[in-house]
């Protein structure tokens, strides 16, 4: 499975569409282990741009703070999982707190994607 991650100032962005680079992880969800670590640089922010790079790449999920409604439908529409309302934390460690199913994304003002603005659209 690999699992995409905005990443601004080292730490999840909590808006998807103001990052610095995107932290990709290819993880082992049965054994809970990440196999992978790379840093990527995103192409030119354009509407669909990154849903479709990240797609392209074989995202299967995304863990973000927050998105436009647009954006999670692209990934919708290429059968990406979007996951919304994660901490600004290290991404390493969202990913072991995901992988062991404790990911709190309840208090995150952002947990619902559909009350993220729809002009930040990526």
């Amino acid at each position: 499975m690999k699992i995409a991650i905005p990443v601004h100032r080292g730490r999840l962005s909590l808006h998807f569409g103001h990052i610095e680079v995107f932290a990709l992880f290819e993880v082992d969800s049965r054994e809970k282990i990440i196999r992978e670590k790379k840093i990527l640089s995103p192409p030119q922010l354009e509407p669909g741009s990154w849903p479709r790079w990240l797609c392209n790449k074989g995202v299967d999920l995304i863990i973000a703070g927050a998105m436009s409604i647009q954006a999670i439908k692209r990934f919708e529409q290429d059968n990406t999982e979007v996951l919304l309302g994660a901490p600004s934390e290290n991404a390493v460690s969202i990913i072991k707190v995901y992988l062991e199913g404790v990911l709190n994304t309840e208090n995150n003002i952002y947990n619902n994607k559909y009350h993220h603005q729809e002009s930040m659209d990526a």
